[in-house]
């Protein structure tokens, strides 16, 4: 029953405990021990966050290769984001 992953619903779990072959008891009661431990999920990017990253390295890049000065790049780079975010938000 946990050939896929224990379920996150602990009212479930409760429930197909009892059914469980020896390895899957271990399963659970280790989930069991390290759930406090656990922190939730982090929330999700907004759209477009991935492709800043890419830009962040481009404009990086010819600061560091003396192509760009950095207020230049930082000035580009603020345009080209406030650009994709105005795309992302239509």
């Amino acid at each position: 029953m946990t050939d896929r992953g224990v379920p996150s619903n602990s009212e479930i779990v409760e429930g197909i405990t009892p059914a469980l072959k020896p390895a899957g008891t271990t399963v659970v009661a280790f989930l069991k021990v390290i759930a406090p431990d656990i922190a939730g999920a982090p929330p999700v990017p907004p759209v477009g966050a991935g492709s800043v990253q890419n830009v962040i390295k481009r404009f990086t890049d010819e600061v560091l290769y003396d192509r760009m000065t950095p207020q230049a790049a930082a000035d580009a780079f603020k345009k080209e984001v406030e650009g994709m975010l105005a795309t992302a938000r239509k």
